[in-house]
Formats: structure tokens, C-alpha cells, sequence
């Protein structure tokens, strides 16, 4: 059974403006504590499918690989021990939002598949291990920061 978490934000950027800001995983630091994400190789500012990347969120690091990178999508899936297998998913929309034309919906989304996935159900009760709306929380939290950041008065280089 495959749950869904989501999250999702207005941005005044352009999608291709907001999508090369994400990928400066470097300047994560600057906006937001508790998530980084680097590629594994160094050489590479822009993943690609079957790249690997190390994600640090809140002290757990996983290396997850890049399954997908296209102009509106920014996909990578982890796997725990063969347990838990989780689709980090990034889209980066043109927006049809009224007051918003020209920006971007930025969502971030994970589906969360395999034995453990039932710690991130609706109905699993968090003095039990469920960790949806924690992780809901940290979602919105992250695109809140972005969105602040990429809408400041930053260097857009």
C-alpha cells in the first residue's frame, strides 16, 4: 500500500528560476536548517538519472538515487533495507493561481511503499511510530523557507 505525503507552495518566480535555486543544494544552509542534500559526485551541479545524492535530514543520511530531472520534475527514491522504499518527489509548475501568473507551484511530495510505509498512514497514531504529520510539518516548514529565500533579496546570480 503505497502512501502519499504532500506539501505545496506559491512562489512569484518562474518554474525555470525556482528549479535552478533548488538545485544550488549548497545554499540549502542558508534558509533552512535540518535538510541538506549534496550529489555524491562533486562535478555534478546538475543530477542526473542514476546519479547518487546524500541527503542529511534532521541526522538521518540516506543516499537515494536520482530517477528523474526534467524541466518540471525533480525525482530521487531511497530504499531501507528493502523495508521502506520512498519516492521524493519535487515539481516545479507553471501556476494557475489568480494573482500568481508567471510563478511557480512548488510541491514536494514522497510515496512510501513496503512493510514500514504504515508508519506514514493517516490512521497510524504517533505514540505508535507514525511520523505523517511530523514529516508533513518538516515539508511545509522547507517550502516555506525556500519560498521566502527565493522570493528575498538574495544574489540570483
Amino acid at each position: 500500500m503505497v502512501q502519499t505525503l504532500h506539501s505545496q507552495i506559491e512562489i512569484t518566480l518562474p518554474p525555470s528560476e525556482v528549479k535552478r535555486l533548488f538545485l544550488d543544494f549548497s545554499s540549502f544552509p542558508q534558509f533552512h536548517t535540518g535538510f541538506t542534500a549534496r550529489a555524491m559526485d562533486a562535478s555534478k551541479s546538475n543530477p542526473q538519472p542514476g546519479d547518487r545524492l546524500e541527503i542529511n535530514s534532521n541526522g538521518t543520511v540516506l543516499r537515494p538515487i536520482v530517477l528523474e530531472n526534467t524541466t518540471e520534475h525533480f525525482y530521487w527514491q531511497g530504499n531501507f533495507h528493502g523495508l521502506l522504499k520512498g519516492t521524493h518527489m519535487w515539481r516545479f509548475l507553471p501556476s494557475e493561481e489568480e494573482g500568481n501568473q508567471g510563478g511557480t507551484t512548488f510541491v514536494q511530495a514522497e510515496d512510501f511503499e513496503g512493510v514500514l510505509s504504515l508508519l506514514f498512514s493517516k490512521w497510524w497514531p504517533k505514540w505508535l511510530g507514525g511520523m505523517r504529520r511530523s514529516i508533513e510539518r518538516d515539508f511545509g516548514m522547507f517550502n516555506g523557507d525556500f519560498k521566502r529565500w527565493a522570493e528575498g533579496g538574495r544574489d540570483r546570480g
